[in-house]
């Protein structure tokens, strides 16, 4: 079954070295399915790469709000969405999920809890009124992480289109997140908003410690996952390797790890013009000076 589903993902700017390494995490696995890339320019290094198409989107909305019409504009019966700024790190992932989806259920990540009753789900409530999938009472405690997800187009495509006119009209599409007072999150809080809607048995999620997310502070959910040690790696907040400056004050993180794997070694079959100084290279590694001088920093509050 794998290589049914097609995924897709989205980049502007700097991303496209958070979607080069998404890329060579795939090829490296083995996973063959076709990608498909929104982005604002060509990404020369994947030009001509098998199975990977770009499509340029030409549109004044931030790209994060452009998930769902970028599968509605490029259709899949089967489809898979990636953030630009995660990893896949097991392959038998994406042919559980192949599964899943074909089987008609959606499937998405689990970021935290929001209870019921919680001040949040009343403002996704009544800005979503009109919406065709609208329970009346809500079953779901969860806050769902919108740089994953996958499903049956046939089944799901009507899905896609009412996020779209959540974000079009509940949210400024331009903006990003934290830039939307009743909606922090944006496109994520109008996926939420939608999502807790439907019936909990329409659908799959996974939690952590399948995924990881890097900005998480606490994790509730049981320690022992099905993937191991991960399913894929989202970095989540604000800090992005491709962004480094200096020698950073803080250890390398996972997600940090894997992207300069997928980005330097040898072996990848997309290899991009992405400079760092020789010390940026040992902090990567964990080399002891490099680690001295992040203690300092840490030490001294030097940036």
């Amino acid at each position: 079954m794998l290589g049914q589903a097609t995924i897709y993902t989205i980049t502007k700017g700097n991303y496209k070295f958070g979607v080069i390494a998404l890329v060579n995490s795939l090829i490296r696995l083995g996973v063959k399915n076709k990608v498909i890339i929104g982005t604002d320019i060509i990404i020369d290094e994947l030009v001509g790469l098998n199975n990977v198409d770009q499509f340029i989107i030409n549109s004044t909305w931030n790209p994060t709000n452009l998930k769902g019409k970028l599968i509605l504009d490029h259709p899949s019966d089967l489809f898979i969405y990636f953030d630009a700024d995660i990893i896949v790190t097991d392959r038998k992932f994406i042919g559980k999920i192949e599964e899943i989806i074909t089987d008609g259920k959606f499937c998405t990540a689990v970021d935290g809890i929001v209870p019921q009753n919680d001040y949040r789900r009343h403002l996704w409530r009544i800005n979503s009124s009109d919406l065709e999938y609208n329970q009346s009472d809500i079953e779901h405690p969860w806050y769902y992480n919108a740089g994953f997800f996958a499903g049956n187009f046939n089944q799901h495509q009507k899905l896609l289109f009412e996020w779209y006119k959540l974000i079009e009209k509940n949210i400024d599409p331009e903006k990003f997140i934290f830039d939307n007072e009743d909606f922090p999150m944006a496109d994520q809080d109008m996926y939420n908003a939608l999502l807790q809607n439907i019936p909990l048995n329409q659908f799959v999620s996974f939690s952590m410690p399948d995924w990881v997310g890097i900005s998480t502070q606490l994790n509730p959910f049981f320690q022992i996952g099905n993937f191991r040690p991960h399913a894929f790696i989202h970095c989540t907040g604000e800090h992005k390797p491709w962004k480094i400056k200096g020698v950073p004050k803080n250890s390398p993180n996972e997600y940090d790890v894997h992207w300069y794997r997928n980005i330097f070694n040898i072996e990848n079959p997309v290899r991009p013009n992405f400079k760092l100084t020789r010390f940026q290279h040992m902090w990567f590694n964990y080399s002891l000076l490099t680690r001295i001088i992040s203690k300092l920093k840490r030490r001294f509050n030097f940036i």
